[in-house]
């Protein structure tokens, strides 16, 4: 091979000129073959390159279409978190006027001044208090709430007597409502006058109200002996079922809780005893009083028997009077009334000479006097 610059020649097999150094560039033969093998060759990487185009397009169009998707619900999310936020907000502020609707309302209606009127008479407010629960029986007269709570504000400020005139009317007007029948009877024991709690049960007319109320219901005390007169001193035994304990007195008084508790058998002793009792029960509350009257007379002795009788006597003569076990016998001798002031009788007295009016009498355990014996004597 001859070098194209220096016309040197080359041997076979190298590519450079060894004296001018002139690369050598081999130019194989033609083949019209190679021209469309690289053709196709071309051809599939043009249709490869464009593939991948097509490919990276497509995907950059998903990818494109994701994004624009993702912003989408961001947006959707964030819409719907705002209008969350919005709608919350206007429950929230519905529920608010609502409560304060209802708060206003409550404030105003009957459930909601007779509390009102309870914090008052808890913080010592009374004035308040009583304004309120007063509105509250306006508005409904016939429930008991606001009367429970109002008789506590009168005994608090030392008004008892105002709570009573207002319950006795009310259970007056309403004489079938058995609520405000305890709350009356509540006040009364609260009052410390459980007493008049049987008064009122004792008015009440309607039988099923009663029936009702019967835990308030005490029965009288019956005793065992009937009134009357007697010539001896007696027992009486007292007796309420269903009662805890009864009271009662011989002195005219009206028995109360804090008086004499029965426990034995009463002793009637001479003379008038009015007995008088009351029954409690477990709610401490008392029943009406009964009052029993008795009347002991014991029996008094005759007039002494004396001896001798009046008369004339010769000589020495003893005077004698017969005197029944447990009595005393008293005497003069001048003609005067013996009492116990007078000579106590030991036994036989020598008669006097002369002229003597012998007087005596006997008195009994008690104190009480027979008829006087008087003896004329004259003695010679």
């Amino acid at each position: 091979m001859i070098c194209p610059r220096c016309g040197s020649s080359i041997p076979e097999g190298m590519l450079v000129c060894p004296d001018c150094g002139h690369e050598i560039q081999m130019v194989p033969d033609y083949n019209p073959m190679d021209d469309v093998l690289a053709r196709e060759i071309e051809d599939q990487g043009a249709r490869r390159r464009s593939a991948y185009a097509a490919r990276q397009k497509a995907q950059a169009a998903r990818e494109a279409e994701l994004a624009r998707k993702r912003r989408a619900r961001q947006a959707e999310k964030k819409k719907r978190r705002k209008q969350r936020r919005t709608l919350i907000s206007l429950l929230l502020l519905l529920f608010v006027l609502i409560g304060v609707l209802i708060f206003v309302l409550y404030r105003g209606s009957y459930a909601g001044l007779v509390s009102r009127g309870k914090n008052a008479y808890k913080n010592g407010d009374y004035k308040q208090a009583e304004t309120l629960l007063n509105r509250a029986i306006d508005m409904h007269e016939d429930k008991s709430d606001a009367y429970n709570a109002i008789y506590k504000v009168y005994i608090a400020q030392d008004q008892a007597d105002k709570a009573e005139d207002l319950l006795l009317d009310i259970v007056a007007k309403y004489p079938k409502e058995v609520p405000l029948y305890k709350v009356l009877f509540s006040f009364y024991q609260d009052s410390k006058q459980s007493s008049k709690i049987a008064i009122v049960l004792d008015t009440i007319e309607d039988d099923s109200v009663r029936a009702k109320l019967k835990d308030y219901d005490v029965a009288v005390p019956t005793v065992s002996l009937e009134e009357g007169e007697y010539d001896d001193v007696q027992q009486v035994s007292l007796e309420a079922p269903g009662a805890k304990d009864i009271y009662y007195t011989t002195d005219g008084s009206v028995p109360t809780k804090e008086g004499k508790r029965y426990i034995n058998p009463v002793q009637i002793s001479e003379g008038e005893t009015i007995l008088q009792a009351i029954a409690v029960n477990k709610k401490g509350i008392e029943s009406l009083p009964v009052s029993f009257t008795y009347n002991v007379e014991l029996p008094i002795a005759d007039a002494p028997a004396v001896t001798p009788s009046t008369g004339q006597y010769t000589g020495a003569q003893q005077i004698t009077v017969q005197v029944p076990d447990g009595y005393t016998a008293y005497y003069t001798m001048d003609g005067t009334e013996p009492t116990a002031a007078s000579e106590k009788y030991n036994g036989p007295i020598q008669m006097p000479e002369g002229n003597t009016l012998f007087s005596v009498v006997l008195m009994s355990p008690d104190g009480k006097f027979s008829d006087i014996t008087k003896r004329n004597y004259e003695r010679l």
